[in-house]
């Protein structure tokens, strides 16, 4: 996996930026031209692409969660953070619109929650380029991130099952297995980062 991640890192962000582009086709198919529709339905597949970089930089974050500059591993999570972040925001763009055309009323609590997750998603690649920050600091808001992020998808889709969410476009037929992926996704690095808590302790 860290080998693939590798290779693929520095054509991600053009993967991301034709997906993106598929969704904007496929958005426009199924609402028949009806703006609104359009919005509401790009908003809900770009969130998949967003969950998909996601899912990849949550795993490459477990396995390699230093930050050693000059590195490849260092290169590759500057790219998974940084294209992360850009169809974050492009999916951030579309949601905003759809929620506008849409007249939908958002709970605070919940627009605070997805407010620090952005925050923290377009920030992380500033730090990481920030050559003077400190390291140890840098790695405790990468936990930060991850864990932060991964709740806020998480939310999501357990309003969407829950039919608590404002925007119900879709079916639980998609929502189901994603939610799972998420829920798989934080027990394996919860296992994971146990694993090695234990092993430094016997060491």
């Amino acid at each position: 996996m860290i080998t693939t991640l590798n290779k693929l890192a520095p054509r991600f962000l053009t993967i991301g930026l034709v997906l993106e582009l598929l969704v904007l086709l496929l958005a426009w198919q199924e609402s028949s031209g009806e703006t609104t529709r359009f919005f509401q339905g790009a908003a809900r597949l770009s969130g998949r692409v967003s969950l998909l970089f996601f899912v990849f930089l949550m795993i490459y974050a477990t396995l390699m969660p230093k930050f050693d500059r000059h590195t490849q591993t260092f290169q590759t999570k500057y790219l998974l953070f940084r294209d992360f972040a850009i169809v974050h925001v492009i999916h951030w763009c579309l949601l905003a619109v759809s929620v506008s055309m849409s007249h939908f009323e958002l709970l605070p609590i919940r627009v605070l929650g997805g407010a620090i997750a952005y925050g923290l998603v377009v920030a992380m690649p500033y730090l990481m380029s920030r050559p003077t920050l400190n390291i140890p600091l840098l790695t405790s808001i990468q936990s930060a991130y991850v864990f932060w992020v991964w709740l806020i998808f998480t939310m999501t889709y357990t309003a969407r099952l829950s039919g608590s969410s404002p925007i119900n476009t879709g079916s639980p037929v998609a929502w189901w297995p994603l939610f799972s992926v998420l829920i798989l996704l934080i027990f394996w690095r919860s296992v994971y980062l146990l694993k090695g808590t234990l092993k430094k302790g016997k060491a």
